[in-house]
């Protein structure tokens, strides 16, 4: 289904996101790729604006899920799989990883970012939001970023698209994500660590030991296990990564 899907290309649109939207309130429900030259109000996790300028990759693939809505929480794991595929073919030799929950990291520093929605509940639909940075990156961020320098925005896309459209297959809408699961933990980033997650106002730290089932974020605290879902963590490792010279 995703490599067939058909392309819509915009020179400038305000999100391709916000357009897989305006497509579905339409009426529109097939697969579909969304792709932008640039973006005027494109948008990342927790209501962040994502820098939009030409000579990045800017793309949403429209997908109907037929899974079942405790699974959708997964796709962002899947998606991240497929942009580490993707950007690992264009940084050779460089240390390629993941962030919780969908960062993707080249020597500690963010590369891309993804963005996944629900457009429609019956039938399901998805967005599938992702920006890799190619020709810049974005300015006045409190943490550092990376390019794909040299890289052409279509054979990233093509590579992206391709990478996609395996893991999918791999997922199986929730049937296979205990591999996807083992896979991404086995590039993730501070596996094994004593993390700290700032979580609505608290501060929680303990062994970052992998994901549930729903993609919760585990950690071992004093208490016993605990999932999160939502906040910034902070990776000692990572820290340190940072600190070296690109």
């Amino acid at each position: 289904m995703i490599r067939e899907a058909p392309t819509q290309h915009f020179t400038t649109i305000d999100s391709t996101n916000v357009e897989a939207h305006r497509l579905v309130a339409a009426g529109e429900r097939g697969a579909k790729w969304i792709i932008s030259d640039e973006q005027t109000t494109g948008r990342g996790r927790l209501g962040r604006r994502w820098q939009s300028p030409r000579g990045n990759l800017y793309t949403t693939l429209m997908l109907p899920f037929d899974g079942p809505q405790t699974a959708v929480s997964q796709a962002g794991f899947v998606v991240a799989l497929a942009v580490h595929d993707a950007v690992s073919q264009f940084v050779r030799g460089k240390n390629v990883s993941l962030k919780w929950p969908n960062d993707c990291l080249v020597d500690g520093r963010k590369v891309a970012g993804i963005l996944c929605e629900t457009l429609s509940h019956s039938p399901m639909t998805i967005a599938i939001g992702c920006g890799i940075n190619i020709g810049s990156t974005a300015k006045n961020l409190p943490n550092p970023t990376a390019r794909l320098e040299g890289a052409d925005v279509a054979e990233v896309f093509a590579e992206y698209r391709s990478a996609i459209a395996n893991r999918m297959m791999q997922w199986g809408s929730g049937t296979g994500f205990a591999s996807i699961a083992q896979d991404w933990r086995d590039r993730a980033i501070g596996i094994g660590e004593t993390v700290t997650i700032a979580d609505g106002g608290k501060s929680h730290s303990g062994i970052f030991t992998g994901l549930a089932d729903d993609g919760a974020m585990v950690i071992e605290l004093s208490t016993g296990p605990q999932g999160f879902y939502a906040g910034d963590v902070t990776i000692p490792s990572l820290e340190k990564l940072r600190t070296t010279p690109a």
